[in-house]
């Protein structure tokens, strides 16, 4: 879903630049959520409790025209500009033990940051689901039933009505993501996967591949993170959103001093021009650990999830 780009910032040893480059792959492959949202990356320091403004568009607004009168132009309703609170700062930290094997092989370094990594990313990806819990305008589904065709042609509708661009609709912008119980549930509902098989001839339908795919203009993905409360039934807290619904914010963190370090600059979407409002980072950092005789390693992400257009997601119970 993402692809990556290195921006190196200071002088850095061979094993730390094969390190951030290692990184990007396990951090393309454990971001669905920060995939599918606003992503925007501040260049600027901070530290865990600041604000980062992002800007969003506001709403324009259509008017009739008279002959002979002056056209007054509007001022975009809505916000143009949202705080974001860079509240999560997390990281993996770790010793490498056996400073030879790791310093000629970086496929034995790659283990220890795939391991990590997928750690690392499952953060945010659990806190954007976990925030779209809090969305109050549109909601569908039962606690206890398990999502099928009807429920898509309700999230369609709730869409529509909430004026989504049918350009956006149709042609995927939007997606759906299910938790496991309801990935399974499509799996063995035959309507959902003959949908899911349409116009895929070339290619083995999802029952064979575990994939979800793409029904009715609208993707659909997997996430191991959607939530649940209750019990009997147990009501679990899917999700189908548009990308401007939720935002995710990064900021830069300060790299230590006399450290080799480097920056992985993540870009979510390669459709998207490069620049701030499409891309994540983390700091990648190498140094001797003398007491372990070994290398340590730390890679951290600053970062804050925030609701941007609570009407252009919809929570889905199952």
């Amino acid at each position: 879903m993402a692809t990556g780009t290195i921006n190196v910032t200071s002088e850095s040893a061979q094993l730390v630049t094969a390190l951030a480059i290692e990184s990007l792959g396990p951090l393309s492959n454990f971001t669905v959520m920060p995939g599918l949202v606003k992503t925007y990356r501040s260049d600027a320091y901070s530290v865990k409790g600041k604000s980062v403004t992002v800007p969003i568009r506001g709403v324009v607004a259509v008017q009739d025209v008279t002959p002979g009168t002056a056209v007054d132009p509007e001022a975009e309703s809505g916000s143009s500009a949202v705080e974001v609170v860079l509240n999560k700062h997390k990281t993996v930290d770790f010793v490498i033990e056996n400073r030879l094997l790791a310093e000629s092989s970086v496929d034995y370094m790659a283990g220890y940051l795939r391991d990590g990594l997928a750690k690392l990313m499952d953060s945010p990806d659990a806190d954007l689901l976990t925030l779209a819990q809090t969305l109050s305008t549109n909601s569908t589904g039962t606690a206890g039933a398990s999502i099928n065709q009807t429920t898509v042609a309700q999230i369609q509708k709730l869409f529509i009505d909430n004026k989504v661009p049918p350009f956006q609709l149709w042609n995927g912008d939007l997606a759906i993501i299910v938790g496991s119980k309801d990935y399974k549930a499509m799996l063995l509902d035959e309507d959902m996967v003959t949908a899911f098989n349409l116009g895929e001839t070339q290619l083995p339908g999802p029952r064979r591949t575990g994939e979800i795919g793409r029904q009715f203009g609208m993707r659909f993905y997997v996430d191991q993170n959607v939530t649940s409360t209750g019990s009997a039934p147990v009501c679990y807290y899917n999700l189908a959103l548009h990308p401007d619904a939720l935002a995710l914010v990064t900021a830069r963190i300060a790299p230590p001093m006399n450290i080799p370090f480097q920056y992985v600059t993540l870009q979510m979407n390669p459709t998207l021009p490069v620049g701030g409002n499409n891309q994540l980072e983390a700091l990648v950092t190498y140094s001797d650990d003398v007491s372990r005789r070994g290398i340590r390693v730390t890679i951290d992400i600053l970062y804050g999830v925030k609701i941007l257009r609570d009407a252009l997601a919809i929570k889905v119970l199952s």
